[in-house]
Formats: C-alpha cells, structure tokens, sequence
C-alpha cells in the first residue's frame, strides 16, 4: 500500500520559498514505491516560481486641433494635456493614462492631412494604440471653408481615426466663447457658431459625447 506524501511536499508559501538543495534531497530520497507524480512535482519545486500580476496598459488620449488645445502659450504645468492627465489620474486613481497633445497653432483638418501630419503622428504613435480622440476644430477652419466642407472634412477625419486605430472612442468639443466687444473688433461668435454647430450636429448623428465649451 502506497504511503501518503509528506504534506509538506505540497505546501507552498511566498514566505517560506523552498530552498533548491533540500528539495533535491527530498527528491532523491523518496521510495521508490512513490508514484512519479511525486517525484516531478519535488523536481519542479526546486525551480524558483514567480507570480507576477499583469499591469493593465495605460488608457491614452489624443488630443486634436488648433492653439486652443495646444495651448502652448501657457507655462506647460497649466497646457491643456498636463492638466487633464493630472486630473484624470486623481479621478481615478490605479488607472494610468497617457496623454498626446497633437494639436497645433493655427491648424485645421485639411491642413492637417494634406501636409502629412496626421500620417506623421500615426508613425509616432506606431505600436501605441488611442483609446480616446477629443476633437476641438472650426476656428481655424472657418476661415478657410463653409460649414458644409467643414462637416465632410470632420467626418472624414473620424473616419480615418476608426480605420487607423480600432475601437477608437472619440468626443467632440466646440471652441470657447470669443469676449466681444472687449478682445475682438468683430463679433467672431457669430461667426463660429456655425461650426460649433457642425460639430453638435456630428456628435449627435454619430452617437458621440459632445463637450460643448461654447455653451
């Protein structure tokens, strides 16, 4: 009749790490009567095991459009990514994230992609997935086309977000209200509104958040 394993064979503990030579021993002293089972797993024991927990990757945002998401007229301790990655890690504390300011001075979505940029970012961000996209664009594109090539180009522009990163979550933003009289000759709200309203339009048809700033 077969005897039952020492119990302390099957007893394993990270504060009592077993020590190599010993279970070598154990190993070579067991009867020959003990199943094989018993003797591989004393051999097995002798191998350090380490238990690793998997680190969840960082959730990264994007951020896309003109000076007033770049914001690079402010110390950097104050630019729009700084303070928004400061204050999602303290809503929601354990949960790394990463934030890439890819908006610029004076950019628009068709400047953006026909110059290359947007290709550019996408060979930067090579490997590194986006979770989310904000979108802050109009200002520098109302100067440029109507309402109507702006909306083509936003959605053109998402869609080409959905193609190059899958699983994309993307929010739609308005720029600020313009102090008129007080830092603008003209009334610029009344001329933005328009495309503040392409963008609520968009968010709305493709189901997407809207953060509406101008409001």
């Amino acid at each position: 009749m077969l005897r039952e394993p020492p119990s302390r064979l099957l007893t394993f503990t990270a504060a009592q790490p077993w020590e190599s030579e010993k279970l070598v021993g154990i190993a070579q002293t067991l009867p020959d009567m003990f199943p094989f089972f018993f003797r591989l797993l004393a051999a097995l024991l002798c191998f350090p095991i380490v238990f690793a927990r998997a680190e969840a990757p960082p959730t990264r945002i994007a951020l896309f459009g003109g000076s007033s998401s770049a914001t690079t007229y402010l110390p950097k301790n104050d630019q729009h990514h700084h303070v928004l990655q400061q204050a999602l890690e303290s809503g929601y504390p354990g949960q790394k994230v990463q934030v890439f300011n890819l908006a610029d001075n004076g950019e628009f979505i068709a400047r953006y992609l026909l110059r290359g940029t947007y290709t550019h970012h996408c060979q930067q961000l090579q490997g590194n997935n986006i979770d989310i996209a904000i979108i802050r664009t109009g200002i520098n594109d109302s100067k440029h086309f109507t309402t109507k090539e702006y909306a083509l180009q936003l959605e053109h522009f998402i869609r080409l977000l959905q193609t190059d990163f899958p699983g994309i979550r993307i929010i739609l933003e308005t720029g600020f209200y313009l102090d008129y009289p007080r830092h603008y000759s003209t009334d610029r709200n009344r001329e933005l509104n328009p495309f503040w309203q392409v963008n609520r339009d968009v968010a709305k048809e493709l189901g997407f958040p809207l953060c509406d700033v101008y409001a």
